[in-house]
């Protein structure tokens, strides 16, 4: 009995293990090649796992593909629910909100150095007007987003943030600004000559980002 047990839990180790290497591998190749033009057999070539696993585990390449997107927005989900969780209790103020936008824009920094495959995935797919991950923008990104909506709309209403800002407006260029900033620094134009220093230092960043958003650059 208990070696038909550890046959079994050996038996699932050996499925996830081929599951986590079919999204480790079907990232980097989407990132680089795309959806289209990247097959199943270049994604079990590359994870070194049986094509029959994509369908056993995805149902094929397209779910392969919105399980790469969705684990990484669950992830995702889960930094800013312990970001939120740090401030619930404590009453904002203008120290406050700028820590806890300051940790915001850290996560965000951290979540494009640590996953840059991923995150022109979803640079392409806004370019493409979001084909496979709508469903799963609507479903997860976009409560994340309301959540930094309602931290901006009570910073408004406790009158540290002016109220004649759009919250989602500030959002969107925060952060399509961040992640351009990185995709612009990966060209290596002569334009990258004048922050080179940023890209290797996340803190310098953030501190910028703060400065540039939050304090504004008119003295």
């Amino acid at each position: 009995m208990l070696s038909l047990t550890k046959k079994s839990k050996e038996n699932k180790d050996n499925k996830e293990s081929a599951r986590s290497c079919l999204i480790a591998s079907a990232c980097r190749l989407f990132a680089k090649l795309g959806l289209d033009k990247t097959s199943t057999r270049d994604i079990a070539q590359d994870s070194n796992v049986n094509i029959s696993m994509i369908s056993y585990h995805f149902g094929g390449k397209e779910g392969l593909y919105k399980q790469v997107l969705q684990d990484f927005a669950e992830a995702i989900t889960k930094n800013i629910v312990l970001i939120e969780q740090k401030f619930i209790s404590i009453d904002m103020t203008k120290n406050s909100f700028k820590e806890e936008m300051s940790d915001i824009i850290d996560n965000m920094i951290r979540t494009r150095i640590e996953n840059p495959e991923i995150c022109t995935l979803l640079s392409r797919e806004k370019i493409e007007g979001m084909p496979l991950s709508r469903e799963i923008h609507e479903k997860i990104f976009y409560p994340l987003v309301q959540k930094f909506l309602a931290i901006i709309d009570k910073a408004q209403k406790k009158k540290i943030v002016r109220t004649d800002i759009n919250p989602t407006l500030f959002f969107i260029l925060m952060t399509e600004g961040l992640f351009g900033f990185f995709e612009m620094a990966a060209c290596k134009t002569q334009l990258s000559n004048h922050y080179e220093d940023l890209v290797s230092d996340p803190v310098q960043l953030r501190n910028q980002i703060i400065k540039i958003y939050l304090e504004g650059i008119i003295l």
